[in-house]
């Protein structure tokens, strides 16, 4: 073994020389094929180009006259966005990518693109040129990677797969409880938790069934009166970055909402600042909305959160506790299809999606008895409980992934948890 564990610390052994592309690897230049279509069809194969770093392929192309690609090679961005490194694609390169096919017997490929990938900063920092940036033409001669013995690579690169099929699974698992939690909402939102009877409502553009006691209440109905109550943020530069510090006053961003996680970004701004936007301001019990990208999703800011205002991309919605449950409002607005559907029906549908306060008042929710309200909420509760375990999870395991990459694959003796 090349690879051992003494107490918590794992020893990477074995000598651990750097190579020059050039004497590892070949380089295949990507060409523009005579025939790319949108539309997959006999004979032609996915035409691999720099969307395939965010997982779409959308063209096809004909593969005698382009180069091919295979999934053991390490693709890089050559022309353009220089700096991404992708594997595990058949197909025919873009024209403005390039392929590194390894040798084998000297590189596991899978060793290579982790430490490329670590280092993609470093690639895109050697780019040349103006207008475009390409990949200088002597990368292949300059750039160097380890090439510990051959046994030590595949070990690293197999440890490192296991992560990012681990990462993998729990990204699915998460999503495949939203999915759940969506489909619970919906399902609550048609005849109750005491299956009442129904009647048909509609809401923006489309008919739903929903209890036939429940009452229909726009967004502004339910809101305190006044800006106490429905409030937008501040204009987009109105928060100056030189006045924002280190500690006071949070100031609360998409991120916070749409994770539901209410610590993470660590921008505040003082005492000063904080008075002069005091109709911004936020504390636990609102209820904060997205309203521009990522719009529609919704949360309530948690008794530990710490006091700050709203940025410019939030509204926040404050409601009578003794009548509606914030909870209750917050998870219909963030995962009901009925919210959904008014969303998009009204939202700006050019450019950027975006929903004005304007629009947020319109927005039309079922509202059930107060107590039915506490008990749909804890409900959605229970689901939050299992997706918050999964995030944990996933969370460390990125962690993880991220710093025991770069170590392993530079031969750096890595620490673990012992617990």
């Amino acid at each position: 073994m090349k690879i051992q564990e003494i107490g918590n610390r794992v020893e990477l052994e074995g000598e651990w020389t750097k190579t020059r592309l050039n004497n590892i690897a070949t380089k295949i230049k990507g060409t523009k094929p005579e025939e790319v279509t949108e539309e997959p069809a006999d004979g032609l194969e996915p035409y691999i180009t720099a969307e395939a770093f965010e997982g779409e392929i959308n063209s096809y192309a004909d593969p005698e006259s382009g180069k091919r690609c295979y999934e053991s090679d390490v693709l890089l961005v050559w022309d353009g966005s220089v700096g991404k490194v992708l594997k595990g694609f058949n197909g025919i390169l873009g024209s403005t990518m390039a392929a590194l096919r390894f040798d084998e017997d000297k590189v596991d490929p899978r060793f290579a693109y982790y430490y490329l990938y670590e280092h993609r900063e470093q690639i895109a920092a050697l780019s040349e040129g103006t207008t475009i940036l390409h990949v200088p033409k002597d990368f292949m001669e300059i750039f160097e990677i380890p090439t510990p013995p051959l046994d030590v690579q595949t070990q690293i690169a197999d440890f490192l797969d296991l992560l990012n099929n681990i990462s993998s699974q729990t990204s699915n698992i998460k999503e495949e409880t939203r999915q759940l939690k969506r489909g619970a909402i919906n399902k609550v939102l048609r005849r109750g938790l005491e299956n009442h009877q129904a009647k048909e409502v509609r809401f923006g553009p489309v008919q739903r069934t929903i209890p036939k006691k429940w009452e229909v209440k726009s967004l502004e109905e339910v809101t305190l009166e006044g800006k106490n109550g429905l409030r937008g943020g501040p204009p987009g530069g109105k928060i100056k970055k030189e006045v924002r510090t280190d500690s006071g006053y949070k100031i609360y961003v998409q991120e916070n909402i749409i994770n539901r996680d209410f610590d993470i970004r660590e921008d505040y701004i003082p005492e000063s600042e904080y008075q002069d936007l005091g109709s911004v301001s936020t504390h636990p019990g609102d209820i904060l909305v997205t309203t521009e990208g990522s719009i529609g999703r919704a949360a309530v800011l948690p008794d530990d959160a710490e006091d700050g205002i709203i940025n410019n991309h939030l509204a926040r919605l404050r409601v009578d506790q003794s009548e509606y449950s914030p909870n209750y409002i917050a998870e219909v607005i963030d995962a009901s299809d009925l919210v959904k559907s008014q969303i998009t029906s009204l939202s700006n549908n050019s450019g950027r999606p975006g929903i004005n306060l304007k629009i947020v008042k319109q927005i039309k929710i079922p509202i059930p008895s107060y107590s039915e309200q506490v008990e749909i909420s804890n409900l959605f509760d229970s689901i939050d409980s299992k997706m918050e375990k999964e995030w944990m999870f996933s969370d460390e395991i990125d962690s993880l992934k991220k710093g025991v990459r770069g170590q392993l694959v530079e031969g750096n003796p890595v620490f673990t948890n012992d617990k």
